[in-house]
């Protein structure tokens, strides 16, 4: 599991924000289809569905394979080509987007041992050959599944609400301080480590400035800010 840089965020965002790109990979996210196959089940031109799928092709969301066709020329058939999980919060004191791809499984660390259980009895379930036994176990498997998943978001969303509490509680502290202080100070808040640079970019502020501000709240107490603070490269 991989986070994905700020033009990979753009481009999935910029799929969710057209309702028709959405709903093109609603339907992908069931099986590979053909154009023509979505146009019909969509009830869109094919010329529509085409120009959305050939720019999803070309941001790398959805990729195409040509097929042999029984009654004519080889035809193209669309598919998800990689596994996005995008998650957007936000309200008063929090704000927070991210997109992470799960491609590669050797790169999810610990979380591998949280699957493993999941994963033997997944490997149990395909060795069968029985169809009817074997789907009435990725039916228990997948709820199994889902009810692990609803738990996970429950203690997400308690989590992200004391977050927005202790934010909130932060910010009525920073009464006391200029506007220049209060918006670094946030920005250190609001994020696990940070350099000058980070804070510069992201408040279109001189690095110098952020500098001298940081200097600043050490030199009122902030000790914990030099936990923080990385290096700049």
């Amino acid at each position: 599991m991989g986070d994905c840089d700020q033009d990979e965020l753009e481009m999935v965002m910029s799929v969710i924000d057209n309702p028709v790109k959405r709903k093109i990979i609603q339907k992908l996210s069931e099986e590979p289809a053909y154009a023509l196959q979505l146009a019909k089940e969509l009830g869109l031109g094919q010329q529509n569905v085409n120009k959305h799928l050939k720019n999803m092709e070309m941001g790398g969301i959805i990729e195409s394979f040509e097929v042999e066709s029984p009654s004519g020329p080889k035809r193209k058939l669309y598919a998800i080509k990689k596994f996005y999980s995008l998650r957007i919060d936000f309200a008063p004191n929090l704000y927070g987007e991210s997109l992470k791809c799960f491609d590669n499984p050797e790169e999810w660390g610990e979380e591998k041992e949280f699957l493993d259980d999941f994963e033997e009895r997944l490997l149990k379930i395909s060795d069968s050959e029985q169809m009817g036994k074997k789907l009435d176990a990725l039916n228990v498997f997948i709820s199994d599944i889902q009810d692990e998943v609803n738990f996970i978001e429950r203690k997400l969303s308690k989590l992200l609400y004391i977050r927005n509490r202790a934010m909130r509680e932060a910010n009525l502290s920073m009464g006391d301080m200029t506007r220049q202080e209060r918006r670094v100070m946030y920005r250190i808040l609001d994020q696990k480590n940070f350099t000058c640079e980070i804070i510069s970019e992201q408040l279109d502020m001189r690095e110098t400035t952020v500098d001298e501000v940081i200097k600043g709240l050490k030199e009122k107490g902030l000790k914990t800010i030099e936990r923080k603070e990385l290096k700049s490269d």
